[in-house]
């Protein structure tokens, strides 16, 4: 039985309620018939990393709460803490494992690079305004606030400059330490390694790419410690969205149909606990419903929409940027937060699309 115990509790279950009825109210009968047993338009997608960006923050939030003593157990804090981030996650690899095999682009050059430029260099853009602005801040008020409150240590290090801190500064500045860009960058890579084998040897890609993300699975599993889980974490979420993806053009074996589906299931049986089971349940049988939905309804919503076409903007800036500036105006508010960073992040994206677009 889960209670409510503090004021973000109850912003929690308002912000909860508006996402559902946004995706609700977006609602349409598909127009066009759909033959296909699952289904995962682009609007759908888009209103999903919507979502799934206001989760991430939603996590975060309850993170700090829980660092600083104010996230009681069995509360829906407590709930969002353990799971509301790691749904969002889910859902944004298997988005990613979805779209880039439904793009059908051929492997080229071109089509590799202009993919990673994509994900990478919003990313260095983001991480060289953090940086910029962060030269302007003072020093965190203490030392503890660095952990308590989530804030990047290259404050403190750009307030007392160092040359042994130019490292830090410029590592954060280039992105490097962003475990879900750099895990997307692999996955497309070893999407793309896997695609071009499939080509030169006739073999079906998801054996190649099944194939593929078992070695980087298995190196990933002994040479990267419990901290940075992400890593082997979810490359079999990626793949699962592949599979689904290829699920009418899969082989008629409906036992190996499902097992490959299933495979994130099973690779966190070897990496986590039941929290994350419990996340990646919700996660995936949420996504295998909406796409059991999507072949007879369509989503036609502006707001989710529009979340979803700045979420990665706003993944980038939720914590580096906007985070950091309510820390330093004293304001620790959950709906702040998420208004702040909707607002920069469409800022920070405006101007990124008008400059290098």
């Amino acid at each position: 039985m889960y209670f409510i115990t503090y004021v973000s509790d109850v912003e929690h279950i308002i912000v909860l309620g508006i996402l559902a009825l946004l995706f609700i109210s977006g609602v349409r009968k598909r127009e066009d018939s759909c033959t296909n047993r699952l289904a995962l338009d682009l609007s759908v997608t888009t209103a999903l990393k919507g979502v799934a960006c206001i989760f991430i923050l939603m996590g975060h939030y309850e993170t700090i709460m829980h660092s600083r003593g104010y996230s009681n157990v069995r509360s829906i804090g407590w709930l969002i803490w353990l799971t509301s981030a790691n749904i969002a996650l889910f859902w944004f690899m298997f988005i990613s494992g979805y779209g880039l095999t439904k793009s059908n682009k051929k492997v080229c050059i071109n089509n590799v690079c202009s993919r990673l430029a994509k994900v990478y260099l919003p990313l260095l853009y983001i991480g060289t305004v953090s940086i910029l602005f962060y030269v302007v801040l003072p020093a965190p008020y203490s030392h503890d606030d660095l952990n308590r409150y989530m804030i990047p240590i290259q404050i403190q290090q750009l307030g007392t400059f160092d040359i042994s801190c130019l490292y830090s500064i410029v590592y954060k500045a280039l992105g490097l330490g962003d475990w879900y860009v750099m895990c997307i960058i692999v996955f497309y890579m070893l999407f793309y390694i896997s695609d071009f084998i499939s080509g030169k040897t006739k073999l079906s890609i998801t054996l190649v790419l099944g194939t593929t993300l078992l070695l980087y699975f298995i190196f990933a599993y002994i040479f990267i410690d419990a901290q940075h889980a992400h890593y082997f974490r979810y490359p079999w979420v990626f793949f699962a969205g592949h599979v689904l993806a290829r699920w009418e053009s899969l082989s008629k074996n409906r036992m190996l149909r499902y097992m490959l589906a299933l495979l994130p299931f099973i690779s966190i049986m070897i990496t986590d606990g039941k929290y994350m089971w419990l996340s990646f349940f919700i996660a995936y049988s949420t996504l295998v419903c909406i796409m059991k939905l999507n072949t007879k309804y369509t989503y036609s919503g502006r707001s989710l929409a529009f979340l979803g076409i700045v979420s990665y903007f706003f993944y980038l800036v939720h914590q580096r940027i906007s985070w950091v500036a309510l820390y330093y105006g004293h304001i620790f508010d959950l709906s702040v937060w998420i208004i702040s960073t909707i607002i920069i992040s469409y800022s920070l994206m405006y101007i990124y699309k008008r400059i290098f677009e």
